[in-house]
């Protein structure tokens, strides 16, 4: 959807794009249709691939483009792998995380769905969903070490309860259990709705320190509960 918003804009103005670089330009502008075009057919991912390619060799600081890549490589069902994705990830987030042009700002808007062109929040994200993908990457390539480094620089660039979650999973599967509890339970403490998430997922059930874990916080939470039903009692 957002790319679908990016393709409504000034393209070469929202990415910067001189009229000196009219090749990359259009590579990036056929990149995204293509992208978008994938959802209905999903061969058209090689023919952004193709074009996104094209723009990387043009300019490999592109972090937009560096990002697009990876998402195609770490989500396109018939073009994945893991292994590039991390790279490019890595590097989009590298180049993200030192922007300071406020030209940026607009592309960054569009992509975070943000309207503040005040500061470089928008950018800072791009920045953290780049290191969270990293993260994702390294995690499936069963490098959970560097999912932990990744996933700990997006939790700090955006303290997001997703984030939080995430570093816990990827902390449990270092064996440092005692850790990933305070992030999970801080995670919790955001949305007490993640318990259903958390009793999906594999890594963290599988751990009987983290089973206590939930039980004593469920209980903590309905007698919580429970005295909030009594209060509204007795306030009748």
């Amino acid at each position: 959807q957002r790319l679908s918003n990016l393709l409504l804009q000034n393209i070469t103005e929202l990415l910067r794009v001189p009229d000196s670089e009219k090749e990359r330009q259009q590579s990036i502008e056929w990149g995204i249709k293509f992208m978008v075009n994938a959802q209905k057919d999903p061969d058209l991912f090689k023919d952004a691939l193709e074009e996104l390619h094209k723009a990387e060799e043009l300019r490999k600081q592109d972090y937009f483009v560096l990002h697009r890549l990876g998402m195609i490589y770490l989500y396109a069902t018939n073009f994945m792998n893991p292994g590039k994705a991390l790279h490019y990830f890595e590097t989009a987030a590298k180049y993200a995380s030192v922007e300071s042009d406020p030209g940026a700002m607009r592309l960054a808007n569009v992509l975070t769905s943000s309207n503040d062109d005040s500061s470089t929040d928008s950018i800072q994200q791009v920045a953290a969903d780049s290191f969270e993908k990293a993260a994702l990457a390294a995690y499936v390539l069963g490098m959970f070490d560097v999912a932990v480094k990744h996933q700990t620089k997006a939790l700090r660039l955006s303290g997001t309860t997703k984030n939080k979650f995430l570093l816990a999973k990827y902390i449990v599967r270092m064996g440092d259990v005692d850790s990933a509890i305070k992030h999970l339970d801080n995670a919790l403490e955001s949305m007490p709705a993640l318990f259903e998430g958390v009793f999906r997922d594999f890594d963290l059930m599988n751990e009987p320190k983290v089973l206590k874990f939930l039980k004593t916080k469920s209980d903590e939470l309905n007698l919580n509960i429970y005295r909030l039903i009594k209060d509204a009692e007795l306030l009748e």
